[in-house]
C-alpha cells in the first residue's frame, strides 16, 4: 500500500526549513521512496537539503524552485522571504533512483543538453539487468532553455518511458531558479527520477484551450525558438494581426503577458494532443521567441482562452486523470500547473484551491508552478510545452 504525506511552511531559513519538512514527514511515514520538494528562489536549496537529511538521513529527494508560491490541501503558499512544501511517497513496491546533470555552457547549446542527457540517462539506468522489475514512469526536472535536447539524450539511454514533470522557475524570469537531489544542484541542467514499478503511475497532460481559425506554417526559424516567419510573412506581424494587437504593443517582453490568453498551438499527429508554444519576446526585426523547440514546416494554430478557462481547466483535468485511475485508487497526487497560467488567473488563484479541494477530497496532493511543462499522451510521444497542465496520480 502507497503511504504519502505532504507538508509546507514558510520559514525563511533553508535549513530549518528543510528540517520542518523533515520532522513533518518523519511524524507520518516511517520510510520514504521518493521526495519531491518545490521551493522559493530565496532559499539555499543546498542548505534546506541539509535540513531535511539532519531529520531523515539519506532519502532519495528531487525538486526545484517554483514560481510566485506553491499549492498543498492547505491553500496557496507564498511568502517573499522562503516557503517550501514536499510531496513524499513510499511504497514497497517502488523503486525510484535519482541523478543530475549541471551544464556549464554560459548559451543555450543543444548539442551540450543532447550530451549531457545521455549521461543523465545512462546513470539512472545504470546497473538495470532484464530480470529486475523494469522502469515505469520517468520524472525530469530542468532549466528553461533546452527540455527536449535533455529529454532526447535521457531516452536513448533509459527508452521511452511515459514522462512527467516541469521546468525549474522564477518568480520575475531572472535566472534565480534552481533544481537538485539529494546529493547535488545547479542552476543550469537537468535532473530526473526513474520510477520502477508494478503499480500504475498515469499522467494527463493537457492545455484547455480553444482552436481559432487562425493558423499558418512556420516558413523561416533561426534556431529552434525563434520563429521569423509565418506564411512567408514576418513572424509578430501576423501574430499581431491573428490576435488583433499592434506590432509595437507586442514588442520586448510584453509579447509574454499578451500572448497567455493567446498562445500558439501545435497538434500531435493522431490529433489527440495540442502542444502550447508561448511567444515570449518580440524581437525589432518582428521575429518571435517562443518557449519549446519547433521547427520549419510546423503547423501554427492560434490558440485561445479566457481567466475563467484556464481556471476550470483545473476540473476538467483532474477528472480526465481520475478517468484513467478512479479516485478511489489514487494515493497521491503531483500537479504541475504553468507559472504563466497562475500570474493571469492572479488574485484568484485561491479558486484553483477550492477546485482541487472539491475533487481530489483527501488526496495528498502538491502544485508547482513552472517554466516549462512535460507530459505524456498514450498515442504519441513525450512531450515538452509551455502554458500546460501536467497532471499525475499514483496507485495506492
Amino acid at each position: 500500500m502507497l503511504q504519502s504525506h505532504v507538508c509546507s511552511n514558510i520559514e525563511p531559513d533553508s535549513f530549518k526549513s528543510g528540517e520542518h519538512i523533515g520532522k513533518s514527514i518523519k511524524s507520518k511515514l516511517t520510510k520514504t521512496s521518493i521526495i519531491f520538494i518545490y521551493i522559493s528562489e530565496t532559499h539555499e536549496h543546498s542548505e534546506l537539503v541539509k535540513g531535511v537529511k539532519s531529520v531523515l538521513g539519506e532519502v532519495n529527494i528531487i525538486g526545484n524552485t517554483s514560481s510566485c508560491g506553491v499549492i498543498t490541501p492547505n491553500g496557496y503558499l507564498f511568502n517573499r522571504e522562503g516557503f517550501a512544501c514536499a510531496l513524499a511517497i513510499y511504497d514497497a513496491q517502488l523503486e525510484v533512483r535519482t541523478s543530475l546533470v549541471s551544464n556549464a555552457s554560459e548559451q543555450s547549446d543543444s548539442l551540450e543538453a543532447y550530451t549531457l542527457g545521455l549521461k543523465l540517462g545512462h546513470s539512472l539506468n545504470q546497473g538495470l539487468v532484464v530480470s529486475e522489475q523494469q522502469p515505469a514512469f520517468l520524472h525530469m526536472v530542468s532549466s528553461p532553455g533546452e527540455e527536449e535536447s535533455y529529454l532526447e539524450g535521457i531516452s536513448q539511454k533509459t527508452g521511452r518511458l511515459p514522462l512527467f514533470g516541469g521546468s525549474a522557475a522564477d518568480n520575475s524570469v531572472q535566472g534565480s531558479w534552481a533544481l537538485f537531489t539529494q546529493s547535488e544542484s545547479t542552476r543550469n541542467g537537468a535532473a530526473a527520477a526513474l520510477f520502477l514499478s508494478n503499480k500504475k503511475i498515469v499522467n494527463q497532460y493537457a492545455d484547455g484551450y480553444h482552436e481559432s481559425i487562425n493558423m499558418g506554417l512556420v516558413t523561416k526559424m533561426k534556431g529552434k525558438r525563434v520563429v521569423c516567419e509565418i506564411n512567408n510573412q514576418p513572424a509578430l506581424k501576423q501574430y499581431a494581426e491573428w490576435i488583433g494587437e499592434t506590432v509595437e504593443s507586442l514588442r520586448g517582453d510584453q509579447l509574454l503577458t499578451k500572448s497567455i490568453l493567446k498562445p500558439i498551438g501545435i497538434k500531435d499527429i493522431t490529433g489527440s494532443l495540442t502542444a502550447i508554444r508561448h511567444p515570449l519576446v518580440g524581437y525589432d526585426d518582428m521575429s518571435m521567441s517562443v518557449g519549446n523547440d519547433i521547427c520549419e514546416g510546423s503547423s501554427f494554430i492560434q490558440m485561445s482562452a479566457t481567466k475563467a478557462e484556464l481556471i476550470g481547466a483545473v476540473r476538467h483535468t483532474i477528472r480526465e486523470l481520475f478517468a484513467k485511475m478512479p479516485k478511489e485508487k489514487v494515493g497521491a497526487l503531483h500537479l504541475v500547473h504553468c507559472a504563466g497560467r497562475r500570474m493571469e488567473i492572479g488574485n484568484e488563484i485561491h479558486q484553483v484551491h477550492e477546485i482541487l479541494q472539491e475533487e481530489c477530497g483527501d488526496i495528498p496532493y502538491v502544485v508547482e508552478f513552472t517554466f516549462g511543462e512535460y507530459g505524456y499522451n498514450e498515442c504519441s510521444a513525450n512531450t515538452c510545452g509551455g502554458l500546460m497542465l501536467s497532471f499525475t496520480a499514483f496507485e495506492k
